[in-house]
């Protein structure tokens, strides 16, 4: 389904088509050279035998006949469906006079993925409700993959966005159109008007794999360094902040740092342990920005590698149908939660209804990317940390077998809305965009008070407090005195 190698050589790639014998020639020499060899591990067969394995000095033989970009993504599962005033098959969303599709906050859920993150056990009940009908209106989701297929349905009204911010750190294409519909899967996941966590996100390509799949790792440090220059400028929010109710401007510099400023990062990649771009994660993790990656699909103990071994990165590995660890996923200790991942529908790249069922912990990532832009929405100010403990303690524990060492930790956004609160003055209740974030009358409050010492102080401790249960009674109390 989707694994490709990556490499740091501008030296030519280990491809489907390579000669086993050259291949293991061509490893040994860039082992003897010194030279990284990095694995997106995107969508993964059912079994394990046929997923790319990393290679080091002890494994290269054996490693060589597998390695390289795989093309079996599962393409039996695609499907076409036409759109009719914003209607498809096994989805009902609503369209605004322009016949504009507009998020839906309560769905038939398209697919079982969608279905099960909502709800604590099995059986499914074909539904998927957002907490509080929060969108993820406001929040960016970068998508560093294989580019994004903007003239999808389920990115309609996304494109403005997307095209001012996205970019192509590829070498041969410098467009972020995706040739390969990896790319435009995993954003559809994420942020989907029918297909997504959260509806009401945007969503930013950031190229950094080719039409075959190929890619390198100094594309993707780049990606993340790029993501790193805007959020570092932006003034950091404190809690009680909300995200602004004007539309931003994508096109101007200080458009793009506000939209970076409450932002996800999701990644389906992972590779030998690398420092640099562990460090990279790390800083971006220290000015808010949350870095989602999928744990790969090697079947084997996830902490060699990075992103996944990163800490300051949410490591996510994937579950069938029956709350099994699927087979192929990675695992372990780094593995900080559990989603959906095996037969998850969502947008592909061949044409502008098109779909497709793919597996892989690059399913379940994204997954975990549109939670936490929910929570942003709700939470602006909240960092990375805040927002993986967020995750962890609202997750349904106990529901997950074989999971060899993983978090038993699936994915739950219902159990958001006991931590979320509802957001005050929502004038029309069907709608997602009028939703207020839950501190906005807190923060007017203070203004009008700014001699209120016991506000003021409340204020402080839910700015300074690193603990999530602290930040959520702190902000009962302050609404207990308005």
């Amino acid at each position: 389904r989707f694994a490709s190698s990556v490499t740091t050589s501008s030296s030519g790639f280990i491809n489907e088509t390579t000669p086993v014998s050259e291949r293991i020639d061509m490893l040994r020499s860039r082992m003897r050279t010194g030279q990284s060899i990095f694995e997106i591990g995107g969508s993964a067969t059912s079994s394990a035998a046929a997923t790319p394995v990393a290679v080091t000095a002890s494994s290269a033989k054996s490693a060589a006949a597998g390695f390289g970009f795989l093309a079996q993504q599962e393409r039996s599962g695609q499907n076409n469906h036409k759109t009719q005033k914003g209607q498809r098959r096994g989805s009902y969303s609503r369209t605004n006079e322009n016949n504009v599709q507009q998020p839906s906050t309560t769905n038939k859920a398209f697919s079982w993925a969608l279905d099960r993150i909502d709800q604590q056990s099995l059986p499914l009940d074909s539904t998927y409700t957002t907490p509080h009908k929060f969108t993820g209106k406001g929040v960016t989701i970068w998508v560093l993959d294989t580019g994004l297929n903007s003239n999808h349905v389920e990115f309609q009204g996304k494109n403005e966005i997307a095209t001012a911010m996205g970019r192509s750190f590829r070498t041969s294409d410098k467009t972020t159109a995706d040739r390969f519909g990896h790319g435009s899967h995993v954003a559809g996941l994420a942020c989907g008007l029918n297909t997504g966590v959260a509806p009401g996100a945007n969503v930013v390509p950031m190229a950094v794999m080719d039409s075959k799949g190929k890619g390198r790792v100094d594309h993707v440090v780049q990606a993340l360094n790029h993501i790193y220059g805007l959020a570092s400028q932006a003034v950091p929010l404190s809690s009680g902040d909300k995200l602004p109710d004007d539309e931003v401007n994508p096109q101007s510099r200080a458009g793009k740092i506000a939209l970076a400023r409450s932002s996800v990062v999701v990644m389906s990649l992972r590779g030998p342990h690398s420092y640099t771009l562990n460090s990279i994660i790390e800083k971006l993790a220290r000015v808010g920005v949350l870095c989602v990656t999928a744990s790969g699909n090697d079947a084997r103990d996830a902490s060699p590698y990075s992103p996944p071994n990163s800490q300051h990165a949410i490591t996510v590995g994937a579950t069938t149908t029956n709350d099994n660890r699927a087979e192929y996923s990675n695992y372990g200790a780094v593995v900080d939660i559990m989603a959906p991942g095996s037969n998850a529908r969502s947008a592909y790249h061949t044409g502008k209804n098109s779909y497709a069922a793919l597996s892989g912990t690059s399913m379940a990532a994204p997954l975990v990317a549109g939670a936490a832009a929910l929570i942003l929405q709700a939470e602006p100010w909240m960092m990375p940390n805040e927002i993986k403990a967020l995750l962890k303690n609202t997750c349904s524990k106990g529901k997950i077998r074989d999971l060899r060492g993983s978090a038993n930790c699936m994915l739950n956004v219902n159990a958001f809305e006991d931590w979320l609160d509802k957001p005050y003055d929502n004038d029309d209740e069907d709608s997602p965009f009028s939703a207020f974030d839950r501190f906005s009358a807190i923060k007017k409050d203070n203004n009008n008070n700014k001699d209120d010492g016991d506000d003021n102080n409340e204020r402080q401790k839910l700015k300074s407090s690193s603990s999530i249960k602290r930040t959520r009674d702190a902000s009962k109390r302050i609404r207990k005195k308005r």
